[in-house]
């Protein structure tokens, strides 16, 4: 087994394995992690080969500590291979990593028990299979998600899909105005404008623009990588009296992602099961639960350091 970096712009291998995998997310792509440089994030793939062929890939983000000649390092995204990562390839990336820095976060798509490992979180998700038919896929909706469907349509909500940047700024300001006025911790909005230019430019993903009346309401970007789609960003705009448009807009996405012939539709995450009524987000759980999807466990996440300084640094 040998493990080494694979050379800036020299990705073709990576972007295939990215293809392949039915793992692969949007977040490990090339595209997204240039557009956290304006985070301060930097990054590097690392391959791991045998025989010299390519069987695995860890896109490492990193970061150096102030006035420490020393970098710290997360895959927060889990590696990328087309067959299940063997635990000895962990322990080898984590041992070519702490040659020169410390790992602070570790992701993977499996549960894993390796020496160093602390866990930390997992991430749920509803994922709608889109292998089967469309009239089955309508079927699968709540009652009260097909009924808002039918409403939106008879009532003429407009969804238009755009592979352009046609929308990023209408986006971007949309997304501005409904993140003031909830009052929460929003994207850094430099950041979701190179994202999304970064997205579109190299096809990994489009917008969905739901407007009634001539007017835009709800606006959607669907990541796209290999046969996977996800539900990245999205936002929604107040007024009085709307059809459901919400519904409308997610099961004609679901439609178009069928037409474009994927084979998952992730619909961005949901808490950890089970959900109580309590709980803050249990209105976004039953509003993505109502369209029928399968929920998953897509991400397990780790600590891996033993250095008492990065506990107090790193929360």
């Amino acid at each position: 087994m040998v493990i080494k970096k694979i050379e800036v712009g020299c990705y073709t291998d990576y972007d295939y394995l990215l293809q392949q995998s039915n793992h692969s997310v949007v977040f490990q792509t090339v595209p997204y992690l240039e557009s956290l440089k304006v985070l301060g994030y930097d990054y590097m793939i690392l391959g791991v080969y045998n025989d010299n062929h390519l069987v695995a890939c860890f896109p490492v983000q990193y970061k150096k500590f102030p006035l420490i000649n020393k970098r710290f390092y997360v895959i927060p995204y889990c590696g990328v291979s087309s067959d299940r990562i063997d635990p000895e390839i962990l322990k080898a990336v984590f041992d070519y990593l702490k040659k020169d820095g410390w790992i602070i976060k570790f992701s993977h798509n499996e549960e894993v028990s390796l020496k160093g490992l602390i866990a930390n979180d997992y991430h749920t998700t509803f994922l709608i299979d889109l292998n089967e038919d469309i009239e089955t896929l309508f079927e699968r909706l709540s009652k009260t998600n097909r009924n808002c469907v039918r409403k939106a349509e008879k009532e003429q909500v407009v969804v238009t899909m755009d592979y352009s940047n046609k929308y990023i700024l209408d986006f971007i300001k949309l997304y501005d105005e409904r993140m003031k006025e909830k009052s929460v911790d929003a994207l850094n909005l430099e950041f979701l404008k190179s994202n999304l230019e970064m997205l579109v430019k190299h096809h990994l993903g489009f917008f969905a623009v739901a407007s009634f009346q001539g007017v835009v309401y709800n606006m959607a970007f669907i990541s796209t990588v290999g046969k996977n789609a996800r539900y990245l960003y999205g936002s929604t705009k107040h007024g009085d009296k709307l059809p459901p448009i919400g519904q409308y807009l997610h099961f004609e996405i679901i439609k178009e992602l069928k037409s474009k012939g994927f084979n998952t539709y992730d619909l961005g995450g949901i808490p950890n099961l089970p959900v109580s009524e309590d709980n803050p987000a249990y209105s976004v759980y039953k509003f993505k639960k109502g369209f029928g999807g399968n929920d998953k466990i897509i991400r397990y996440d780790y600590h891996y350091h033993r250095y008492k300084i990065l506990k107090k640094i790193i929360k």
